[in-house]
C-alpha cells in the first residue's frame, strides 16, 4: 500500500459535483484507495447511478442530493457523511 492509498483507505469522502466528469472520476480514484465516497449533486439520479457503480466495482459510496448554494443542506449532507 503506498503513501496516498494509506492516507484514504478508511476515510470518508464527500466529493461535490460528484454524479460527473471529475468529481465522478474522482470519486472513482479514491474508493479504489479505499474511501467511503460521498457523491453529492444537484442531480440526485445521476449520483445514485454513480455510487451504484462504484459498488458494483467493489468500492462503498453513497448518493447525497446537494445544492451548494444551501448552507443548511451542505451541513446535513455533511452530518450524514461523519
Amino acid at each position: 500500500m503506498n503513501d496516498v492509498e494509506r492516507a484514504f483507505c478508511g476515510r470518508i469522502v464527500l466529493i461535490t459535483g460528484g454524479a460527473s466528469g471529475i468529481g465522478r472520476a474522482l470519486g472513482e480514484l479514491l474508493a479504489g484507495f479505499g474511501a467511503h465516497v460521498v457523491l453529492a449533486d444537484l442531480n440526485s439520479a445521476l449520483a445514485e447511478e454513480a455510487a451504484e457503480g462504484i459498488v458494483a466495482s467493489g468500492g462503498t459510496a453513497s448518493a447525497a442530493a446537494l445544492d451548494v448554494t444551501d448552507a443548511k443542506a451542505f451541513g446535513r449532507v455533511v452530518q450524514d457523511a461523519v
